[in-house]
């Protein structure tokens, strides 16, 4: 028989096979001890915590299952070490896999005793004390403040834990169906060099149980993570909901090997405790909102969140030059449907009508149920006003095909109203309203009509008027301002370049949008001197930018057609490097696809002649200019730019799909690099990385900022490089 352990545990026991526990009150009473059995793993955890003693627990693992979270956090705060053995099925065996600074370890069923003392010794540590997370002061403080009860949002956990874990650095993912929440994920990205770092922690975890891995303690799913992101150690805890299921994930990182009683695991497995009720308020107040938010009968939006999602989109379009139209659809006569139908049939029109109109429109477009029977459709990316007077017609004619209903066929016709951004609105509510107008106008002609809206034609010229008078002393009065948007490489995330933006901010006006001073600009003919300031201005920067960074960082400046038809346009380009010092080849000139060799005489002669200085040429939204392949072929390009309107279209619309990686393996194979532009949401750059794709630009990156905040960007960068090496 077995000696008796050093220190004697007082031993709770829940185990549903009687055998099992004979077995254990066997090893209990050969130790002096007595195995007291208990009714579940919760009431094992409370007599633990009250016993004042060293405690050993032997549970069968799925009736801790659900208590694990909780149990690793009792023990790591608790005053007197408590230890924890897991009984499970052999098939089981491979799920039960804990850190090794649990004070957890798990056991075959059925128990055999040899296995059982080898076990329960493994759990003692050299001095015959019970090996435990609370064996230390300062642990034992860090715990308590991540338990802190007081509201905790996730960014306080996050620092409370830096405080804590000797480590490079810590951030917490949250997973969600519909895209993750990252908490200072960019900075493990770059740790990462770009890869999927977070793909592979979430691969690394499907089974539940943390993982802590040093170049000296290897594990198959983690090791290769450490090798690969060039640092020493990496601690990676789940979090876990009370069912189990996998909520999120935080991970830490050291550039040098974990202390011998460094704890890690055991710190951010407190974390993951509170952050797994935190995440499930974020989760209860998300769906809150997202009822509050829905029409309860079509599902679709309803008037409050498209009102406030219309208001986000115009801020954005104001950065981003972006057109679109609110579109406002009312089903003709709908009341008479409700008379002769009843309610309950009228409801599944309106069903039938919503699912109809989010069918006939991209996915990026909003649509809501705006009141009882009319819907609100925004149309994003529109590159000519003609293109919503499309849709509209498009869905004037989905919603006149019959409503099969039942034994009933209906049959209803709608009407169109039409506002466009920024042409009759600069304002989420003034372009509501005017759609409205603009539908109670050509219903009262009459009903299946579209109509749109337009400004009074003498306010609307004297309005022109007066912002072109203002647009030919913005220069003079230094109102002219460049915003820089990054461009990152796909393979590792890492700025090789920016693309210049110009913006008006007015005094009296504010900031005015590009979508309404460029097109005036290019009919004024003011569009030469501004983009003259543009390109001198944008090389002056990026030279400085690459002296203070020692970086060949590329700048793009775009180039208008009426800049193309001037033959002035090389002398100004040389003009730009030779004053700013500027390397030729850092310097690329964008333009647009729809831009005519026809209409624009010796435009390949001056594309040509500003490729010999060592510029690049790119087409810029490519997709949207109807070009041919021939054209394509000799235009002198070096780089290809996809259009947002496709970008924005991934994962919702298989043509779009089918365009951007045709797009890119043409751009290929005519020798030509490819940049997609409006790269929003993860699931873009997976995307975009499985085709080719070579570099990246839009808002899941950076927003266009003022030149201070590049160089801050560019300083961040730099110093984690400098980290690094």
């Amino acid at each position: 028989m077995t000696s008796p352990s050093p220190a004697v545990p007082a031993i709770y026991v829940a185990l549903s096979d009687a055998a099992d526990r004979d077995l254990v009150a066997d090893w209990a009473r050969a130790q002096g001890a007595e195995a007291i059995r208990v009714a579940d793993a919760d009431t094992a955890l409370e007599r633990a915590l009250e016993s004042g003693r060293a405690t050993l627990l032997v549970i069968d693992a799925e009736a801790a299952r659900a208590a694990l979270v909780e149990a690793r956090t009792l023990i790591a705060v608790s005053e007197h070490p408590i230890a924890l053995l897991l009984a499970a099925d052999a098939a089981d065996w491979p799920q039960l896999a804990v850190s090794e600074v649990d004070a957890i370890e798990p056991i075959r069923r059925p128990l055999d005793l040899a296995e059982l003392d080898w076990r329960a010794r493994r759990l003692l540590q050299d001095d015959g004390t019970w090996r435990s997370a609370s064996g230390s002061r300062d642990r034992l403080a860090a715990a308590v403040r991540l338990l802190d009860p007081s509201d905790q949002p996730v960014t306080t956990v996050l620092d409370r834990l830096r405080a804590s874990v000797p480590a490079s650095g810590v951030a917490i993912a949250r997973w969600r169906g519909d895209g993750d929440d990252l908490f200072d994920a960019v900075e493990l990205a770059r740790v990462g060099q770009g890869q999927p770092v977070w793909d592979e922690i979430r691969r690394a975890l499907a089974n539940g149980e943390p993982m802590v891995v040093g170049t000296s303690l290897r594990s198959a799913a983690m090791s290769g993570l450490v090798v690969g992101l060039r640092i020493a150690a990496l601690a990676a805890v789940p979090i876990l909901a009370s069912d189990a299921s996998q909520k999120g994930a935080i991970v830490a990182w050291s550039a040098s090997e974990w202390p011998r009683d460094h704890a890690v695991g055991e710190l951010l497995g407190i974390a993951a405790g509170r952050l797994a009720i935190e995440f499930e308020l974020m989760r209860l107040r998300e769906r809150s909102r997202h009822q509050r938010s829905r029409d309860a009968l079509t599902r679709l939006a309803n008037r409050a969140q498209f009102n406030e999602d219309l208001e986000e989109l115009v801020r954005a379009a104001r950065e981003n030059a972006e057109r679109f139209a609110v579109l406002l659809v009312n089903l003709d006569r709908f009341k008479t449907i409700n008379e002769a139908y009843g309610q309950s049939l009228a409801d599944r029109v309106l069903i039938e009508s919503a699912r109809r109109i989010r069918q006939a429109v991209r996915g990026t477009d909003l649509v809501a149920r705006y009141a009882g029977d009319e819907f609100a459709v925004c149309l994003r990316d529109l590159r000519a006003r003609g293109d919503a007077e499309a849709v509209a017609g498009k869905l004037r004619a989905t919603l006149a095909e019959p409503f099969a209903i039942g034994a009933s066929e209906v049959r209803v016709t709608a009407s169109v109203g039409i506002c466009h951004f920024p042409d009759e609105g600069s304002h989420a509510e003034d372009l509501v309203r005017q759609a409205d107008i603009a539908l109670r106008a050509g219903k009262s002609l009459g009903v299946d009509q579209t109509h749109v809206y337009v400004a009074d034609l003498r306010e609307s010229r004297r309005e022109r008027a007066a912002l072109e008078s203002r647009l030919r002393e913005a220069e003079a009065r230094g109102e002219l301002r460049l915003h820089f948007q990054p461009q990152v490489s796909a393979r590792d995330e890492d700025v090789i370049g920016v693309e210049a933006l110009v913006r008006w901010e007015h005094p009296d006006l504010g900031m005015v949008s590009p979508g309404a001073f460029i097109p005036l600009a290019e009919e004024s003919g003011l569009i030469v001197p501004i983009g003259r300031w543009v390109l001198f201005e944008a090389c002056r920067q990026m030279r400085e930018w690459q002296r203070q960074f020692g970086l060949p960082l590329r700048i793009a400046v775009n180039l208008s057609a009426v800049q193309l038809g001037r033959r002035e346009l090389v002398a100004d380009v040389t003009s730009a490097l030779v004053e700013s010092g500027l390397p030729p080849e850092t310097l690329e000139l964008e333009v647009t696809e729809s831009v005519s060799v026809k209409r624009i005489p010796h435009l390949i002669e001056s594309l040509e002649a500003l490729r010999s200085l060592g510029c690049q040429i790119a087409i810029d939204d490519f997709g949207t200019g109807q070009s041919s392949l021939d054209y394509i072929r000799r235009f002198p390009a070096d780089r290809i730019k996809i259009d947002q309107v496709f970008v924005r279209n991934i994962g919702v619309d298989p043509d779009d799909e089918a365009i951007v990686r045709a797009t890119i393996g043409m751009a290929h194979s005519l020798g030509r690099q490819v940049v997609a532009e409006g790269v929003e949401y993860e699931q873009h750059v997976t995307f975009l990385r499985d085709q080719g794709c070579d570099e990246l630009q839009g808002f899941l990156f950076c927003r266009p900022l003022p030149p201070a905040l590049i160089g801050e960007l560019l300083a961040e960068r730099e110093r984690l490089y400098a980290t690094r090496s």
